[in-house]
């Protein structure tokens, strides 16, 4: 029993195809245990609420090949999608209320109002980030159709999900203590996303999407991205975290840019994605 409470499943769905990772715990100091692994080829495209079934498709898949504690009521399952369909949103409130609900409820509201048509009806998670004259949040949204056709998509395959999120949402915490001042670049080849981070910058900066059309312009877009945020906050020597396909990387001068690390090395403790998932989760 003492092994089965450190034991977690992990999901990580693509576009392109998916897979699950049964992993125990053993510590900080030692790796986690790959208890059994699962894939599905089913393609998830662009992730359309109107089609529930191609969700089931895909976690009866990776249920199959997974042992029966894997759909254990009480297993902690932790899915990640493509950041594409994860918006972060840094907010600020002159009152912002303690209880959990109301705060939930306060912030869906300013994000339907100022949203720019972006959301319909968003879940979210937040973090209080700074007090002082204003209450800063960090809030991490999908909308509600959305989650509630991928959670049923798992109770179709006998899996119930504790924690959903974009892929960032979890491989984040692998960038804790990299450097005070950086940017990372991610991308699962039809998704990407960009984070930024200064150390007297709480807020930092983060955009995804999907990727279409010419790289090369993708490329440039996180240039300009990368470059604005270094500029606006002077910080300087960037350490780039690299784990996307090059041509998505931002080309930065040396003023700017201090070192470059690959995105295998930093986030080498996660053999495959879902490892990552539930390792980080």
């Amino acid at each position: 029993m003492a092994n089965y409470r450190r034991t977690r499943l992990g999901i990580a769905l693509t576009a392109e195809g998916s897979e699950a990772a049964l992993v125990r715990m053993r510590g900080k100091r030692r790796k986690p245990k790959l208890l059994a692994g699962a894939q599905s080829d089913v393609a998830l495209g662009r992730f359309d609420p109107k089609d529930p079934d191609i969700f089931a498709r895909v976690f009866k898949e990776l249920a199959k090949g997974l042992p029966h504690e894997a759909r254990r009521a009480d297993m902690p399952i932790l899915v990640s999608l493509p950041d594409a369909l994860v918006r972060e949103d840094v907010l600020q409130f002159a009152d912002f209320p303690e209880d959990a609900n109301e705060a939930q409820d306060l912030i869906r509201m300013r994000l339907i109002r100022d949203g720019g048509g972006a959301f319909h009806d968003p879940v979210c998670t937040y973090q209080v980030i700074a007090r002082g004259d204003q209450v800063t949040v960090r809030t991490r949204s999908i909308e509600r159709s959305l989650r509630d056709v991928v959670e049923a998509g798992a109770r179709a395959g006998g899996l119930h999900i504790w924690r959903m999120d974009g892929w960032f949402g979890f491989a984040s915490v692998a960038l804790d203590g990299i450097a005070e001042n950086g940017a990372c670049v991610l991308s699962d080849g039809q998704s990407w996303s960009l984070a930024c981070w200064a150390s007297d910058t709480p807020e930092g900066f983060y955009e995804s999407g999907w990727i279409g059309g010419s790289g090369d312009a993708l490329g440039e877009r996180t240039t300009r991205l990368v470059q604005s945020f270094a500029l606006r906050h002077k910080t300087k020597a960037l350490t780039l975290v690299a784990a996307a396909p090059t041509v998505l990387l931002p080309q930065l001068s040396s003023d700017i840019l201090g070192t470059t690390l690959a995105g295998t090395e930093v986030f080498a403790a996660a053999a495959t994605p879902a490892q990552g998932v539930a390792q980080w989760g």
